[in-house]
């Protein structure tokens, strides 16, 4: 419920920006939004922090296929971990945003089988 609640809000906050990025340039805007550093900051932390546990809660189907000689069966895969080191956005004048996520790191856990033959 509270996820659900706080990705509408996340939604509706970035709609508004990308909204206003878009109408600001008309001669007489309807609508100016100001929207702090911060703000937005805090913004995409809670969209991060509800991509995290969708990401996490996500199936992966299994795979099988073979190449040449090998026969490959991948199988039982999970994401068992999904991190990220610290959100840098910034405005771009004329141009938009500029989202930059570094140290991001998923490990997956599972089993693959791999027949010569």
């Amino acid at each position: 419920m509270l996820s659900s609640m706080l990705l509408k809000t996340v939604l509706l906050l970035i709609s508004t920006v990308f909204y206003n990025a878009v109408f600001t340039n008309a001669e007489n805007p309807g609508l100016k939004v100001r929207l702090s550093d911060k703000a937005f900051l805090s913004a995409t932390n809670a969209a991060l922090v509800i991509a995290k546990e969708t990401i996490l809660s996500k199936h992966i189907p299994d795979q099988s296929g073979s190449d040449g000689q090998i026969k490959y069966h991948v199988y039982g895969m999970k994401l068992t971990q999904f991190s990220y080191g610290n959100p840098s956005v910034n405005f771009v004048p004329g141009k938009g945003t500029n989202f930059k996520l570094s140290n991001f790191r998923i490990i997956l856990q599972g089993k693959i089988q791999i027949r010569f033959w």
